[in-house]
């Protein structure tokens, strides 16, 4: 039964989702929106099947209010993927942490951004002698090492914000390492603090073999770099008159994430970790594990190579570009090393000092593996660059009395610290930002709400739970949900606040999440023992209005799925 004031309402349903991925159900008539170039590939059964239970008279779902059929109540089921995918398009991990606990029975719940901290590159890094006008190698065994933070570049070519690059576009992003692993638990301490470095991201490029999936990033090869089009970062370097010679050789610390290494080409072969170098617009370099110089899973030196004729002297500096370009997605620098050593790095230059000392913060003592004085130039000791995340009030030049040093042009006042660098994973964030939007839209006069989340199984975050009060005020207590004090009336905050509680991981049973939707609508799609919609309580017991109001069920994924409702993959 469809309501004919239902089609106003369907409407009104559909447009908050035109960015994401999703099929709506409406009346089980299917929709879909479209996200990561359209790639939902799931479909709604062809027939509608019948509720299992009868369909009952509509339910009270506020104290005082009674629906009629014509008000077009709304039984709404949403289905969200949680899978390992559904943090592919993350531009910084960990630059954004959630530190608040259990959203679900947390009575002091606060929305998103305010239930994490945003990590930024210390600010302290651009009055710190890092930024100084003196360049200070470190000298050790008479040799001369300039030690370089990847995420303090001279440079950044490429862009991360999503409203400038097309699909298949790399960039370079700042990452906020977790130890030596990506992800974090999910409750950690406001003051955690973590060392810095640059990812060539996206870092999916293509997934299942048969067929390719094609997905977001892009591996660069040597060609690509050549003519341009490989994302590139620039680090200034100098030879002080006291360097050894007019050599330099050049060491780079990376790795290749172990978890989100995948680079898979159309004809399923796999890139070598790779990366381009070129210093002063000489001749491109390929650094890779063919070679024996590329980067593992874990931690790596590795020497890129040397570069003679290099113009020296004290200041002012002649200064040097070295440029690394993109190759495989995933690739990982922490720190660069310029020296006139030609052998190995010694252990203690080649060591990780402590996040203060290598930020720039002011350090004491003999210590020969600190980021070199005056090493960070250009867009590394712009107040105004988004790393730091700084309230900017005024974007005019320095020159011109305003805060920045006109390597970034900023429409107006801004405040970075809402730029994309800091926002959460994606494209999970922007699915629970669009669920919360949604239902923010409907009526909990007229309108239930449900939740289901899946990766390769599913589970019912919040059921559609006002009918079970059918007959009586749509109130819940302290015992049902564990808050403290009661009654509390039902709203929609438990079905946010499941929302909000999701973390991404495990592989994609979409059809394990179609199902548990369809099923907390009423619908037995396999006739499965014990699913009704006879809402006594149990488990499996649905408590859809039947007839009685229009049920809709919309999914949100990105559309590969890999794992079926047997166990299969």
């Amino acid at each position: 039964m469809k309501h004919a004031s239902c089609s106003r309402r369907s409407t009104i349903i559909a447009s908050p989702w035109s960015k994401l991925t999703g099929i709506a159900l409406i009346g089980l008539v299917c929709i879909s929106f479209p996200l990561w170039g359209g790639r939902a590939e799931a479909a709604p059964p062809g027939d509608r099947i019948s509720p299992a239970g009868p369909a009952l008279s509509p339910a009270r779902l506020a104290p005082t209010k009674q629906i009629t059929p014509g008000d077009c109540p709304l039984d709404v089921v949403v289905v969200m993927d949680r899978s390992d995918s559904m943090n592919y398009d993350t531009i910084c991990f960990n630059c954004f942490e959630r530190n608040q606990p259990d959203q679900v029975s947390n009575p002091d719940y606060v929305n998103y951004p305010d239930n994490g901290v945003r990590h930024t590159v210390f600010s302290a890094t651009l009055t710190s002698n890092l930024c100084g006008d003196t360049l200070d190698p470190t000298e050790y065994d008479g040799d001369h090492y300039q030690i370089l933070e990847a995420e303090l570049y001279s440079q950044n070519s490429s862009t991360w914000e999503r409203a400038f690059r097309g699909p298949g576009q790399g960039y370079w992003a700042i990452n906020r390492l977790w130890t030596d692993t990506w992800k974090p638990p999910p409750n950690i301490d406001t003051s955690w603090d973590a060392p810095g470095a640059v990812s060539h991201h996206p870092f999916v490029t293509f997934t299942d073999n048969m067929p390719s999936s094609p997905l977001l990033g892009r591996f660069y090869t040597l060609a690509d770099a050549q003519n341009g089009i490989a994302p590139r970062l620039e680090y200034d370097f100098a030879l002080p008159a006291s360097w050894n010679g007019n050599m330099a050789h050049i060491w780079l610390r990376g790795r290749q994430s172990d978890l989100y290494g995948w680079s898979k080409e159309l004809d399923g072969t796999t890139n070598p970790d790779v990366i381009y170098w070129e210093v002063n617009d000489e001749a491109i370099h390929k650094a890779d594990d063919t070679q024996g110089n590329g980067v593992g899973t874990g931690w790596t030196w590795i020497k890129l190579g040397s570069v003679s004729s290099l113009a020296k002297g004290d200041a002012p500096y002649t200064w040097h570009t070295l440029k690394l370009y993109a190759g495989r997605p995933g690739y990982t620098i922490d720190r660069l090393i310029v020296t006139d050593d030609s052998g190995s790095l010694p252990t203690n230059v080649t060591s990780n000092p402590s996040n203060a000392c290598e930020q720039g913060t002011p350090c004491n003592g003999g210590h020969y593996n600190w980021t070199t004085a005056g090493s960070a130039q250009r867009q590394a000791c712009d107040p105004c660059n988004p790393i730091y995340g700084l309230n900017i009030t005024d974007p005019r030049t320095v020159a011109e009395g305003g805060q920045c040093l006109g390597y970034y042009a900023l429409p107006g006042p801004t405040d970075n610290l809402s730029n994309e660098l800091f926002g959460d994973r994606e494209p999970i964030r922007e699915s629970k930002e669009a669920i919360k939007d949604f239902i923010s839209r409907l009526d909990p006069e007229f309108d239930q709400v449900g939740f289901v989340y899946y990766n390769h199984t599913a589970s019912k975050g919040s059921e559609l739970t006002c009918r079970r009060c059918y007959g009586a005020d749509c109130y819940v207590g302290a015992a049902a949900w564990g808050w403290p004090g009661g009654p509390t009336p039902y709203t929609y905050t438990v079905v946010l606040n499941s929302v909000e509680d999701q973390w991404e991981g495990g592989g994609t049973c979409t059809a394990c999440g179609m199902r548990a939707g369809l099923e907390m609508l009423g619908y037995n799609v396999d006739n499965r023992g014990g699913v009704d919609n006879l809402c006594d309580g149990s488990a499996d017991s649905a408590c859809a209005r039947g007839a009685a109001a229009l049920p809709v069920m919309i999914l949100l994924t990105d559309g590969a799925p890999n794992v079926s409702p047997g166990g299969g993959v």
